[in-house]
């Protein structure tokens, strides 16, 4: 019968159109394979601050590992943590494959923002969090090298820092 015919017809275009939406094609040079971040590798450019650790924490550091940034501030009452809580969550929720990542936290509130009030903030998260601080000028030079932007330092008894709600991941 003809009616089948075209049925036919009509489930082989479906399918071949389904098909060729589905099947990722090779990169060329209308759909380059550049960084989401327009090619520059974030974190590459000099920082260097004091990590909660005891180390210094440069763009060198952590070399051949993943590295999952988050730049905040340690009296902020809901978005940091809520960020901090999905970093946690992604962790644990990659399972083996999250322990090839280290969480770190950058502060961008140098001048409340001390090495034991990082440590004490980061409690409440992975265990792995590494926090950091330095002085306004460090920080500065780290939110140029990730590209992240805050404003100036905040009284301490401020409620909050505008900046963006930024997480960048670098390259091992």
């Amino acid at each position: 019968p003809v009616w089948l015919l075209f049925l036919i017809i009509f489930v082989i275009l479906v399918g071949g159109a389904a098909l060729w939406w589905a099947v990722p094609t090779a990169p060329d040079a209308t759909h380059p394979t550049a960084m989401p971040s327009g090619g520059i590798e974030l974190g590459a450019e000099p920082y260097s601050l004091t990590a909660t650790d005891g180390s210094t924490l440069t763009e060198t550091s952590y070399r051949g590992q993943h590295k999952l940034i988050y730049f905040g501030f340690a009296r902020c009452a809901d978005v940091c943590p809520a960020g901090l809580s999905t970093i946690t969550n992604a962790i644990y929720a990659l399972g083996d494959a999250g322990k090839a990542l280290q969480p770190i936290f950058i502060t961008v509130d140098p001048a409340n923002d001390t090495v034991e009030k990082i440590s004490e903030f980061l409690k409440m998260f992975d265990a792995r969090f590494i926090g950091a601080t330095g002085s306004a000028e460090a920080i500065a030079a780290a939110k140029q090298s990730f590209r992240v932007y805050a404003s100036g330092a905040m009284p301490a008894d401020a409620a909050s820092v505008s900046h963006d709600n930024a997480e960048a991941t670098a390259p091992p």
